[in-house]
């Protein structure tokens, strides 16, 4: 599998990355077969985050690549969110995205992990999407008057090789744009076959700038991958009918064509400048084995062509 550069760093990661947020909800035993079958597979990229468990996703994470060598993966998780005790000893999560908060989070998941060091920092869940904008501007705030500075240190000392942001929207890629440099954004879900948002500013501004895009959520939490059936989900939602009906026309040129639309999902953004890596977040061994022939699957370039021909979706390649 390949390994591309991540912005202007000296990093490179793998073209296909683990989301650990799978993992927080099945079993010990479960969560170690998919991780095993991940990395037999050949990806050497896994990405985590306080927030999935809260804590299990790290510490299975970090149970796993204890045992492998540590220059043949690289790893990425997430500050933003510090984890609590309650009266009773379980874990809360408490937002902080000040220095201090930042600082204590890293160090907290190294110390769940049992690693020394992150290859890539992301801020997670900064922007209205997730806390509403009274409460996001607040964060925001605190992010930019002294959390950034925090990402920038640990940067510098060594700690990490990549600093960015882990987030589902657009607009606020945008404006963390505006204020500082990142090196990569974790972005889920919009830039797939049906919901294109990231292509018109967000993709020529992170060419510009030099920022990667590790891409997540390409089945967009479920339609992409089962297709247009009753109850089939987008963005965690039960997807309304003109989003079913894209998807039905979507299923309608892969028959054509006889692509699978789940390979035709996974390709979308294969190869695109600007992503070297895209997310793949399942706990079942089989799934990812299907992802794998899926991300491999043979698709002719007149496939791409006749999806914006119906005004469905535009392939990158199209414009070269």
């Amino acid at each position: 599998m390949r390994f591309r550069q991540v912005g202007k760093t000296d990093l490179e990661i793998c073209e296909l990355a683990f989301g650990g947020a799978s993992i927080e909800t099945v079993s010990e035993a479960g969560a170690q077969a998919v991780l095993e079958a991940a990395w037999t597979g050949g990806i050497r990229h896994f990405d985590t985050a306080p927030h999935y468990g809260p804590g299990i996703s790290e510490v299975r994470m970090g149970r796993f690549l204890s045992g492998k060598p540590r220059h043949e993966f690289t790893l990425s998780t997430k500050v933003g969110r510090l984890l609590v005790p309650d009266a009773t000893g379980a874990l809360q999560r408490r937002l902080d995205y000040t220095h201090d908060g930042i600082m204590r989070s890293v160090e907290e998941s190294r110390q769940r992990m049992g690693l020394d060091r992150f290859d890539i920092l992301l801020v997670h869940d900064i922007g209205p999407e997730t806390y509403g904008a009274n409460n996001e501007r607040s964060h925001f705030i605190d992010l930019m008057k002294s959390g950034w500075k925090a990402m920038e240190q640990l940067r510098s000392e060594g700690a990490c090789a990549a600093i960015g942001i882990g987030v589902n929207g657009v607009d606020i890629c945008l404006r963390v744009m505006e204020q500082v440099a990142l090196d990569i954004i974790l972005l889920a879900g919009r830039y797939t076959l049906l919901d294109p948002q990231a292509e018109p500013e967000l993709l020529p501004l992170c060419a510009e700038r030099s920022t990667s895009i590790l891409l997540g959520g390409v089945f967009n939490t479920g339609i992409l991958a089962t297709g247009a059936v009753p109850g089939a989900l987008f963005q965690y939602r039960p997807a309304d009918e003109a989003m079913l009906e894209k998807t039905r026309q979507l299923q309608a040129v892969c028959v054509e064509y006889g692509v699978p639309l789940p390979a035709a999902a996974l390709q979308f953004a294969k190869d695109h400048p600007t992503i070297p890596s895209l997310l793949v977040a399942t706990a079942s061994p089989d799934q990812l084995a299907a992802n794998f022939a899926n991300y491999e699957y043979p698709i002719p370039f007149e496939f791409w062509a006749r999806l914006a021909e119906c005004g469905l979706a535009r392939h990158y390649s199209l414009d070269k």
